[in-house]
């Protein structure tokens, strides 16, 4: 599996393949060409790719795009990987790859050189790591009567009652919280036009890359189909408007695969800071009208 030049390297191939195998880390080699000869198990666990679908084929290829913090996208961890195929160093980077089902994870991918005998660099090994879990209030706090049964999100139910507790903190303590409403775009075209299961798969990729984009302590569940809302402790609009951007991006790069190809989600967004002025519905209701403003200006945006 692993490539000649590497083989020189070990006596006993099978023994070093198995311990790769086992390990909790994903892991992959790439050679000096870019072909991926080898794919362990928890590489597969983590990304949705069987080793089968991935030997061979060319670690540049779009199923391993990688993302920045801000969903901009990256050539997989080739970026690195020719850096360090030029000068032998080990690098790192924290980026989001994409799931085979669409969603994004966050990972510390760690791209180290192999040498051969002669001293060469014969490839590069990357080591990725999932860098956190995702938003876990619902699933570690809540009854499972305010759990979405589609995304394992919060209910719209939930929302609103941890919206009241916020709101309550914001009068008597001053701790400031914003709120983020996010719709996809074209959610009613791609419903009519390939069916629920396809609406559902596309939900189900941006709800699981909010969860794992957000933070452990933000709060974040499904308002209505094909669309989301988030409660994000902040401290000024600034702030807010940071992660909804960070949010928009990031959901641009989930995918869902339909008959005519892959279809990537693009979602309004809009935010609102809450004012001790206002109640928990009407924060909501001045994100509506932002998310609003962002579809009408065409998708694809953030208002605040």
């Amino acid at each position: 599996m692993i490539n000649a030049a590497v083989k020189e390297m070990h006596t006993d191939l099978a023994f070093h393949e198995g311990l790769l195998e086992n390990l909790f880390n994903a892991v992959m080699f790439s050679t000096r060409n870019r072909q991926i000869t080898f794919w362990n198990k928890a590489a597969e666990e983590l990304t949705g790719y069987t080793r089968a679908q991935m030997l061979g084929k060319s670690c540049c290829e779009e199923t391993l795009l990688h993302f920045d913090k801000d969903g901009s996208e990256v050539c997989s961890g080739w970026y690195l990987a020719a850096q360090t195929l030029e000068d032998g160093l080990i690098r790192e980077a924290e980026v989001y790859v994409r799931h085979r089902q669409g969603f994004l994870i966050p990972v510390r991918v760690r791209v180290a050189p192999v040498m051969d005998r002669s001293g060469s660099i014969a490839g590069v090994v990357e080591i990725l790591d999932q860098t956190s879990a995702p938003s876990s209030e619902p699933q570690a706090a809540v009854q499972p009567a305010y759990i979405d049964a589609l995304t394992g999100l919060a209910t719209r139910k939930y929302l609103e009652m941890r919206l009241h507790s916020r709101h309550e903190e914001l009068n008597r303590f001053g701790w400031s919280f914003g709120v983020i409403r996010c719709g996809v775009d074209g959610y009613a075209k791609i419903l009519r036009q390939w069916g629920p299961s396809l609406a559902d798969r596309m939900t189900v990729a941006a709800g699981k890359t909010l969860a794992n984009c957000l933070r452990s302590f933000d709060v974040v569940g499904v308002w209505e189909p094909g669309e989301f809302l988030a409660i994000v402790p902040v401290l000024s609009a600034g702030d807010l408007y940071a992660v909804a951007e960070r949010v928009r991006g990031l959901l641009k790069g989930c995918c869902v695969q339909a008959p005519q190809g892959a279809i990537s989600c693009e979602v309004s967004v809009g935010a609102a800071v809450a004012d001790v002025r206002d109640d928990a519905e009407k924060v909501v209701f001045r994100a509506t009208i932002m998310m609003n403003k962002s579809r009408k200006s065409g998708g694809d945006k953030v208002s605040l």
